[in-house]
Parts: structure tokens; sequence; C-alpha cells
């Protein structure tokens, strides 16, 4: 395994870098297509009365976004947060965003890993009380704004033992927890892009184009694709199971396919979201192994293990997208946010990339 693939990213502010990320933080929203932050007025005065103390964040992790309206919150209350961000984030977004991300403040964590370096950054900065931290509990995202995924217990162990430094260090003061939740709301009428979404689906599936309720329309491309990969995975569904059923088996079976093929035992106690992350990791172990020292054959051997690996991937990418999805999460609540959630989701599978509505 190379150094590069998974080392540790400490935290290296600079003032200037987050000087100018607070100023540019409006045009990363828009760019997002958020056109604001909103805080009650009694939660930020909440907030504002905590300054100076020892904070924890634990805000909602649905989408990509939520790093972002969190700095949003950063800049409105002047307050600098400390970040814990996954460390695949840094290979992800490339070099130059990686050095900036650094000198804003994040740090990188591999998840479901006993990270060392993490956690240890993580006790230093809340006993030392100069920067509120920001941890995301769920470690993965979700995809659904009102879900949460299981909470890696981790998060709040971190916060005992950043206590347990406190008091060795003869510091009597207390450690604020705040949960936050972002909430996500359409400003305008949502109908005429939740019925292009789905007329691109039923097309691309070849399925009947508009000829029923937007709810049974969006229900038949799910299970259209469902039984697309229930076919490609050679998966037969549980006899007489119903859409939930089904997809959680497939999930499972996609799952423990590709964790035996790279050769990884997962225990099936542990949370969906912890043993995807797990397999991923094994899995970037492989692509990133180290070439140098290898003879010929066996060099030749690791090329095929890795070319083996990226088809891997792309199975792991999917369970992630499609990792909180359920026949239940819009017939519960049909609201507009929820349609277009999940067909979004539906979108990136069909079509291999994300769009952003509204």
């Amino acid at each position: 395994m190379t150094r590069d693939a998974f080392d540790f990213k400490p935290p290296r502010e600079s003032p200037w870098v987050i000087a100018l990320a607070r100023l540019l933080a409006p045009v990363a929203l828009r760019v997002r297509k958020i056109t604001g932050v909103e805080v009650s007025p009694e939660n930020r005065e909440r907030l504002r009365r905590l300054s100076g103390e020892r904070v924890v964040l634990t805000p909602n992790h649905p989408s990509d976004d939520e790093p972002i309206v969190v700095f949003g919150l950063s800049a409105l209350l002047r307050q600098h947060f400390s970040f814990m961000v996954s460390r695949h984030v840094f290979d992800l977004l490339g070099g130059w965003v990686g050095w900036l991300l650094q000198r804003g403040g994040c740090f990188s964590v591999l998840r479901a890993t006993a990270d060392r370096e993490a956690i240890r950054t993580t006790r230093r900065l809340l006993t030392a009380g100069k920067r509120w931290l920001v941890l995301f509990p769920e470690g993965e995202t979700g995809g659904h704004n009102d879900l949460v995924l299981p909470f890696h217990s981790g998060v709040t162990q971190m916060g005992f033992w950043a206590v347990d430094d406190m008091v060795r260090a003869g510091i009597r003061a207390p450690l604020y927890v705040i949960p936050v939740a972002i909430k996500y709301l359409y400003t305008g009428d949502m109908r005429p892009a939740l019925c292009r979404s789905l007329w691109r689906l039923e097309r691309e599936l070849g399925l009947p184009v508009g000829q029923a309720s937007p709810y049974e329309r969006l229900r038949r491309i799910g299970d259209s694709v469902l039984c697309t990969l229930e076919r490609a995975y050679q998966f037969g569904p549980p006899k007489g199971a119903d859409m939930s059923t089904r997809i959680e088996a497939l999930k499972e079976h996609v799952l423990s396919t590709v964790a035996a093929a790279l050769g990884v035992r997962v225990p099936a106690a542990e949370p969906f979201p912890d043993r995807l992350r797990a397999v991923f990791n094994a899995l970037q172990q492989v692509l990133h192994a180290e070439v140098s020292g290898l003879s010929a054959y066996e060099g030749r051997l690791l090329a095929q293990r890795q070319a083996e690996a990226w088809a891997l991937r792309e199975d792991l990418l999917r369970l992630r997208n499609f990792m909180a999805i359920s026949d239940s999460y819009v017939r519960e609540a049909a609201s507009a946010e929820r349609f277009l959630e999940v067909a979004s989701l539906l979108e990136v599978e069909v079509f291999g990339r994300w769009r952003g509505h509204g």
C-alpha cells in the first residue's frame, strides 16, 4: 500500500485562506444552487452564546453540500470551524483543493478504521478549545434529507476521550455537543423539473411515458431499475418480497460478493454504511498497492488484480448511491424534495451522472 493513498492530512490553518473562504462562501453556495442559509434568530443567539467554549457540531449529511452550508454558518457566526473530512475526499478533489482544505482547518479520517492520527488530532483540538469542531456522525452521504444513517459510535467516544484529556490537563470546562439539522427546501414550483426527470428516465428505460400519476411513474421506474440489476447480478429476490425487501437483499448480495472477491471479512452485525466503507478501504488498498520492489511476475498479477478491482469499484459506488433508498420514502411524504431526491439517485444509476434540480 502506498503511503500517499492513506496518509493522514493534518489541519494547517491559514488566516488568509480562512478569510478568503468566508468572503467567497456565498458564491460557493450559489454555484451549488443554494440561495441562502437560514438560521432562526433563537438558534443563532444560542450558538453565539457558546463563543469561546469547546463545541462539537454534528450535522446530518444527506449530500455533498453540507460542508459548504456549515461553512456558511461559520461565516454567519464569524466563528472558525475545523472539519473532519473523509480521506478519500482529498484524493477525489485533487491536490490544490486538498491543500486549501487543510489551510481552511480540515483534516482527514479514514472511515471504518481506527485512524489513530485522526483520533489524536480530534482530541487535541477539543482539549485546546480554540476551534469549534464539525463531525458528521453518519460518515457517509445517504441522499435522503429526511433520513439519517446509523451514527458512528466513535464520534461520541472521541468526545468522552477529550473530556478525559481535559481533566488530566487540569481543565475544568464543559464540552458541548450540538446536533445540527440541515434541511433543504426548493424555493419554486418543482413539478416541471420532476416531469422532465421522469420523462427522461422512462425514455431511457423503454417505459410508457407519462401514463400514470407522478408517484406511480417513479415507482415503475424504480422497479424497472431494480429488475435490471437483479438480472445483471444474477440474483433472485426472496419469494413474495416487497420492493424494499428486494432492495435490501440485493444490496447485501452485492456487498458480500465484492467482499468475498477482495478477501474481506466484515462482521454482519455492523451497520451497512460501516461495512460498505470497510470494503471500500480494502478496495483502495488494492488499487493503490505499492509496485516498486515487485518482480515482473508479481507486477503482472497485481495489475490483473487491480483491473478486477476497478470493476468492483463500480459495484461499491452503486451501493453508495442506493445506500438509503427504499420504497416507502416518497410514499410516506410525497414532497417535491423527496420526489427529486429519489429521481436524482435513479438518474445517477441510469445516466451515470447527477443532475441538479432547482
